[in-house]
C-alpha cells in the first residue's frame, strides 16, 4: 500500500467524522446510548477499503473513548479493527 497526501487525509477526515458521529448520542432508558459512528465506520470501509478505513474507524473510536473518560477502552478499538 502506496502512503499518499490523498490517504492520509481520506484517513483522517473519516477519523475526524467519526468521532464526531459518535458524539452525537441518542440515549436509551438503560443507560447506554445509540451513536451514528458505526454508519461512518461503515461508510469509510466501503469508500477506502478495509485497511485504511478501519483504521479510520479505530482511531476515531480511540479518540472519542479518550476524550470522554473511557481510555481505558480506547487501544481495544485500535487493536480490534486492525485484525
Amino acid at each position: 500500500m502506496k502512503i499518499t497526501t490523498r490517504n492520509v487525509v481520506m484517513v483522517a477526515l473519516f477519523t475526524a467524522l467519526t468521532v464526531i458521529g459518535t458524539m452525537i448520542k441518542i440515549p436509551l432508558p438503560t443507560g447506554a446510548f445509540v451513536h451514528l459512528g458505526n454508519a461512518v465506520l461503515l461508510l469509510s470501509v466501503l469508500l477506502l477499503g478495509y485497511v485504511k478505513g478501519s483504521l479510520a474507524g479505530g482511531l476515531g473510536f480511540a479518540i472519542f473513548d479518550v476524550l470522554n473518560g473511557y481510555a481505558a477502552e480506547a487501544p481495544y478499538f485500535i487493536i480490534d479493527n486492525m485484525k
